[in-house]
């Protein structure tokens, strides 16, 4: 297969490092990746500066892998760009360090590299391992070597993406196909005091996972399973109004 990889923690990490490692062996794999640290980005685009390309040589046996100092959507934008004549099989985001479950979906570089590839009409997968492990990142990368075929016939594939999530233990309990569930953080904006008295916010927080979602992705790991969630870009929420158009005022 031709496979393209990207990701959101950067060319270098190490979730990446053992999904090209793995695939290397048996496919034509193309990487383009941030350069640094991109995590959190969502699909923001660089639109007001250049963003610079460069040749690297990190994984032997890889067909081409390209640093992008920038967000995750313009590494596969301009990853595809590149790679123009190349028809991809499917595109791979990850294996990011740290789940992406619920409402995390909207903020992930990871989430939205995999929907850019689904944009370019690729079956794309985010992949994303809950403890960010050397352990767990070799595991989850041999479950998608292994299982790239059964992965790619499990889905209907309309420019849509696939979310992939592993348990921190590497003895999974099974698989799991659910939805996103809600995602609940304490804490999550924790306001402090610098030395010289100045304020400023740390954005974080400790997950809670409510016990009554048993179809979601946030139960399916909380219970060591590897979640499954198909997810599209699409924020449509239509339903009729509460008033009629006739009332709004136009003079």
């Amino acid at each position: 297969m031709n496979i393209f990889i990207s990701n959101d923690d950067g060319i270098q990490a190490a979730g990446l490092k053992a999904l090209a490692e793995a695939l290397i062996p048996h496919h034509q794999v193309y990487i383009a990746a941030p350069e640094y640290q991109q995590s959190a980005k969502s699909h923001a685009l660089t639109m007001h500066d250049i963003v610079h390309a460069r040749r690297t040589h990190l994984y032997p046996g890889s067909a081409a892998e390209w640093a992008i100092n920038g967000t995750p959507a313009d590494c596969v934008k301009i990853g595809l760009a590149k790679f123009e004549e190349i028809k991809f099989d499917l595109v791979l985001s990850g294996i990011n360090n740290g789940p992406n479950l619920g409402i995390d979906v909207i903020y992930s570089g990871t989430v939205a590299a995999a929907l850019e590839g689904s944009f370019h009409g690729i079956p794309s997968f985010a992949i994303s391992h809950y403890s960010g492990a050397e352990s767990g990142f070799r595991k989850a990368a041999e479950f998608i070597r292994d299982n790239l075929e059964t992965l790619l016939s499990a889905f209907k594939w309309d420019y849509n993406a696939v979310n992939i999530n592993f348990p921190p233990a590497d003895d999974y309990e099974g698989i799991s196909y659910c939805k996103l569930g809600k995602m609940v953080y304490e804490n999550s904006v924790q306001r402090r005091t610098s030395p010289r008295g100045g304020e400023y916010y740390w954005i974080a927080g400790d997950l809670l996972i409510p016990p009554d979602q048993i179809d979601t992705d946030v139960y399916a790991i909380s219970r060591n399973r590897v979640s499954l969630t198909p997810i599209r870009f699409n924020f449509n929420d239509f339903h009729e109004p509460l008033i009629d158009s006739d009332q709004f005022k136009l003079d």
